[in-house]
């Protein structure tokens, strides 16, 4: 249950037990929202007292919205992931839903992308001074269509 926000239908992360049957819509229209955080080495001592260049640095790297890449995402280039097995990832878009199946090139261009509404990258330092970033990213639409 990523952050359990009003939807469509339902509110998003709800839980439906059936059998046999899967309905898009009974967890709203954010499919695939989520969150995530990760503790980086730095501490509040390593932070300006003015994070506006920071937010900068950040909103250049990362679309926002509607904006993705100009060109489809090799994420094992873009980000180190392992870059094994995403062929078979992106083959595996063949078997989604005919109504977003024609999605495929915009969502190899909006991988590493944020989305609109409530997504949000967020720089957070806990009791500690360590300092964190938190992500709550979304389907990018393709939850909404499919819905």
């Amino acid at each position: 249950m990523p952050d359990v926000h009003y939807g469509k239908g339902a509110t998003v992360g709800s839980v439906i037990a059936m059998r046999g049957a899967v309905c898009p819509a009974a967890v709203g229209v954010d499919i695939g929202c989520g969150m995530s955080t990760v503790r980086t080495s730095l501490t509040d001592r390593d932070l300006p007292d003015d994070l506006s260049r920071l937010r900068s640095k950040i909103e250049q790297a990362i679309p926002v919205g509607r904006g993705m890449h100009d060109a489809p995402v090799e994420p094992g280039k873009l980000y180190g992931l392992p870059t094994a097995g995403w062929d078979d990832f992106w083959s595996r878009f063949d078997d989604v839903a005919d109504a977003v199946k024609f999605r495929q090139d915009r969502a190899t261009k909006q991988m590493g992308t944020l989305g609109g509404g409530n997504h949000f990258v967020e720089v957070c330092v806990d009791g500690e001074g360590a300092v964190w970033l938190m992500l709550h990213s979304g389907s990018r639409n393709i939850g909404k269509e499919l819905a």
